[in-house]
């Protein structure tokens, strides 16, 4: 009877336990002390906490919703798996969580074929990810918590079969048969192996991460964040090159499979698959898949696919595939696909196929196929139906002219006009060569060329032009509009003369306003316009070297 009485005891306190962490709650806290939650708790679930002093902060703050939890849901919220409870009468002791306990799940993989030992093996848990490797004898321990036995394990080798099986704890180290898979590449795989083989940042991640990423190249999983100091050590451990992290930290580097949020690495982040919506490094981002968003690395940024949206280098970027927003570096820009948007580099931009969009560069850009507009010191293209601006623009099918000629203002003068018929720039230099003080003269044109017959045409012409007297700083600009008619005489001369129209800006600041001015009326009539300008017309007249057809 005694021992009916205190079995039916035990049994109502557990009971009572079970029904007091499992009744519901309704909180609303934001950044309150934890005693003040905890108080608040108790009043609703008619309960008293009891805990070690020190065991608790209770003057930490806590920002906690929920509707409608139970007691126990709102304890893992509060404390993780930091503590375990207790119900005792109308009491939930809180208690220091035991240690957790580890063991080890051991086995040796083989060829199922000619049972040879299979070295170098992934073996792992898609749901906890935990990990390890086969070494040259195919043995390998797998530590996994106690408590999250019975567990699911996959052995993936590449060239073999993918294998699962389960784990209860009891087993004894076994045998485990991995089944060969013959597979062809196509060559569109072949290509992207190329391409991303240009990216190669080995280097900077172990070993084991790295065999694991080639075991597994088809498991990916996605898990709301990860943090790390360097590849492999981190809260994802050597898997996390497989997982797709909404939020990404990395102290110095990390090495994951992809973004869908935000990652922010010290020095370097490298991704196996895609990047969304940010990723900003201290040095250097890599990614093998593609980037939307925003990507901005203090040196470089380089990227295996494509990019959408904003990239920004310190020094270059690079791009495999096709690019699509506003790509820019303090030195260059190389987009090895089409590029549909804007590149700005300090130095030099490369577009391999088709820019389709505006390339600006300090010095050199270059391009497949133009359908925009380049702006450069010298520009290069395969072909264009854009616009190149610069000094000199090398179009491999385009317009290269050299002309020497004569105007009214200086008797010799050589040009070279650069582009395509449809649009060029003429870059012209000019000199008096005579006995009154040397003058020199620069300028910068902008034309297109009309056909009117197989062998004349009209380049119109409209740009401005710099007269120097002596030293540099002795200088006046003027305007000029230059329509020229050309007869081809063979197909690499024609002959060509027009007429001209300069306008002349007087000012009352520039000391060399007098001398160009006299200049000019020395060498042609001029007439004003208001109180300001002078203009006058004038002509042009010469050969045309044509070094393209």
């Amino acid at each position: 009877m005694l021992r009916l009485t205190l079995v039916l005891l035990l049994f109502s306190l557990t009971v009572t336990a079970q029904k007091a962490l499992n009744r519901e709650i309704t909180l609303h806290a934001i950044k309150q002390p934890l005693k003040e939650v905890l108080a608040d708790m108790e009043k609703q679930g008619h309960f008293y906490f009891s805990y070690g002093s020190g065991l608790i902060n209770s003057d930490s703050l806590v920002s906690l919703q929920v509707n409608r939890e139970k007691i126990s849901g709102v304890l893992q919220l509060l404390f993780k798996d930091a503590f375990q409870y207790k119900m005792v009468d109308e009491y939930i002791i809180i208690q220091k969580a035991p240690p957790e306990k580890y063991l080890y799940l051991e086995g040796v993989l083989l060829d199922r074929e000619n049972e040879e030992v299979v070295d170098h093996a992934s073996v792992y848990s898609r749901v906890h990810l935990v990990s390890a490797l086969s070494d040259e004898q195919g043995h390998f321990k797998l530590r996994v918590k106690e408590k999250l036995l019975p567990v699911s394990v996959t052995v993936s080798k590449l060239g073999y079969r993918d294998t699962t099986l389960t784990y209860t704890g009891s087993e004894e180290k076994k045998k485990i048969y991995l089944s060969r898979r013959v597979f062809a590449l196509e060559e569109d795989v072949v290509v992207y192996a190329r391409k991303r083989g240009r990216f190669k940042m080995s280097f900077l991640i172990p070993k084991s991460q790295l065999i694991h990423s080639r075991n597994l190249g088809n498991f990916f999983t996605a898990l709301p964040y990860q943090m790390s100091v360097t590849p492999g050590a981190g809260t994802q451990g050597k898997l996390s090159s497989q997982v797709v992290n909404k939020v990404s930290i990395n102290m110095i580097g990390g090495y994951t499979g992809g973004v869908n949020g935000a990652e922010i690495g010290g020095i370097f982040n490298i991704n196996r698959k895609n990047v969304r919506y940010f990723q900003a490094a201290g040095i250097f981002n890599t990614t093998f898949g593609s980037v939307k968003g925003v990507q901005a690395g203090g040196i470089y940024n380089t990227v295996a696919d494509s990019v959408n949206g904003f990239q920004a280098g310190g020094l270059f970027n690079r791009v495999g595939g096709f690019t699509a927003g506003l790509q820019t570096a303090g030195i260059c820009n190389f987009a090895e696909n089409n590029l549909r948007g804007v590149q700005v580099a300090g130095l030099f931009n490369r577009v391999k196929d088709t820019l389709s969009g505006v390339q600006i560069a300090g010095i050199i850009n270059s391009a497949g196929h133009i359908s925009g507009v380049q702006i450069g010191l010298i520009n290069f293209a395969e072909s264009s139906d854009g616009a190149s601006i610069g000094l000199l623009n090398f179009i491999k099918n385009g317009k290269l002219d050299i002309q020497t000629y004569t105007t009214e203002l200086f008797p010799l003068g050589l040009a070279i006009k650069s582009g395509t018929p449809r649009f060029y720039t003429s870059l012209v230099l000019g000199s008096n060569f005579g006995p009154e003080p040397a003058r020199y003269s620069l300028g910068l044109y902008l034309g297109t060329d009309v056909r009117l017959t197989n062998r004349w045409w009209v380049s119109l012409e409209a740009g401005q032009g710099l007269t120097v007297s002596g030293k540099w700083p002795n200088s006046s600009s003027f305007l000029r509009f230059q329509p020229e008619f050309h007869y081809r005489v063979s197909p690499r001369l024609s002959v060509f003369a027009g007429p001209a129209l300069s306008a002349y800006k007087k000012s009352s600041e520039d000391s060399n306003t007098n001398d160009a001015l006299s200049y000019f009326q020395s060498r042609i009539h001029t007439f004003s316009w208001g109180d300001q300008w002078t203009l006058w017309g004038g002509l042009q007249a010469g050969l045309a070297f044509h070094l393209r057809k």
